[in-house]
Formats: C-alpha cells, structure tokens, sequence
C-alpha cells in the first residue's frame, strides 16, 4: 500500500508540472540554429537566436564577444522592437518572459529623421538602426533569414 503512496506522489507531481508548462508555453523562448545573422552584410555566428511557438524571434546580436544589441521580432505582426532584460529569466536552453504577449519598443531615435526601417520578407527580415543622432544617414543593418 504504501508503495502506491509514492507512485501516485510522482504521477501528481509530473502531472502538475506538464500542466503548468503547458499553461504557460506562450512564455518559453528556446534557442535555435536555424537562422542566420548579418550585420552590416557579415554574417556574425556568435549571436544567438530564441522562438516562442508563435514563430516570434528573440534576437542576440554579438560579433567578438561584443553586444550589438537585443531585438524581438514579431513575425505575425510584422515589427521588431526593444525589450527590456527585465522581462526575461535565462535559462541555460531557452528563456522565459514574463509577460505574454512581449511588450516591445520601436527602434527609433530621438530625432524624427532617425526611424528604423523595418523589410519582412518570405524567408528574412532586414532592418536599419540609426548609428547616432548626429550622423544622419549612417545606419547599420542587421538581417535575419529564416
């Protein structure tokens, strides 16, 4: 009797752990090999990319042990932004937002002629970011193919 204590014990303890990751599998980003990344036309290995299961990007830039920056991007609805290290737990295999969905930032600068331009296409997505606000003009590119 006291055997089937334990078995029921661990059956309901899984149990509980597939439902809560099952409630929560909007949150868990896991990282991926498949895109490739460019800056500036150079493709950078070192950076590292997460999806959500909405086909959402999580976006590492790194080239030379150097951040180049973090970027989401929302593929469904076409925009990538900022966000915020706040809302995200690292883990060693994937990473967990917090709040779902992602709230993000546009990249832009503080002077109007310096937007972003975001290009969705069917397998990449290529976007400027202005270097500063007193060389207009001067932008670096980043692409993603998925």
């Amino acid at each position: 009797m006291r055997r089937y204590w334990y078995l029921i014990a661990v059956l309901l303890v899984l149990g509980l752990l597939v439902i809560g990751i099952g409630l929560t599998r909007n949150h868990w980003w896991l990282k991926t090999n498949t895109p490739k990344v460019f800056f500036n036309g150079e493709e950078v290995p070192d950076s590292k990319v997460f999806t959500s299961v909405d086909g959402d990007y999580l976006l590492s830039v790194r080239r030379d042990n150097k951040s180049l920056g973090a970027y989401t991007i929302l593929r469904n609805e076409e925009k990538v932004g900022l966000t915020s290290a706040n809302e995200f737990v690292k883990l060693p295999w994937c990473y967990f937002v917090w709040t779902y969905p992602i709230p993000i930032s546009p990249i832009s600068s503080q002077a109007a002629y310096l937007t972003a331009e975001v290009k969705f296409e069917n397998q990449s997505v290529t976007f400027t970011l202005p270097i500063n606000e007193n060389t207009p003009g001067y932008v670096n590119t980043i692409k993603v193919e998925f």
